[in-house]
């Protein structure tokens, strides 16, 4: 695979990923919405919760610009060792958010608080997307 599909199929991927990262912000604050709404406190495990899909999601965008300023720049400078370096430190940075955000989705998968219900595709199918993504990964 060349170093253009590979971005493309890693920028597909942290596009999906945004999109998990955003149902699971949206499940917590509906959760939260209806607990003011029956004048009730949210369950405390909803915070840390919502404070790591942020973080993720912001790690998301900024994995995001890397990989299109790295795709714009081999489009414009295309020099072997240039797009390897380049598309070596895409990656690299890419694949660590990919890992944590993996992370997040197998305690997701885990997690069980009263009135939160997510759908089960969120985990299942970021884990699998992460997955192969990293598979793809060059050596």
């Amino acid at each position: 695979m060349n170093p253009q599909e590979n971005l493309e199929v890693w920028i597909s991927t942290v596009g999906l990923l945004r999109a998990k990262l955003s149902q699971t912000m949206k499940g917590i604050n509906d959760l939260r919405q209806e607990c003011r709404k029956r004048q009730c406190f949210a369950p405390n495990e909803l915070s840390p919760l919502m404070a790591e899909a942020q973080e993720l999601f912001v790690e998301m965008l900024k994995a995001g610009e890397f990989l299109g300023t790295t795709q714009e720049n081999l489009n414009r400078n295309p020099s072997e060792t240039f797009e390897d370096y380049l598309e070596d430190w895409a990656l690299t940075q890419t694949e660590d958010r990919f890992k944590r955000v993996k992370d997040f989705l197998i305690v997701l998968s885990e997690t069980q608080i009263s009135g939160l219900e997510l759908e089960k595709e969120i985990w299942e199918e970021g884990i699998k997307l992460i997955e192969e993504a990293l598979i793809r990964k060059p050596a």
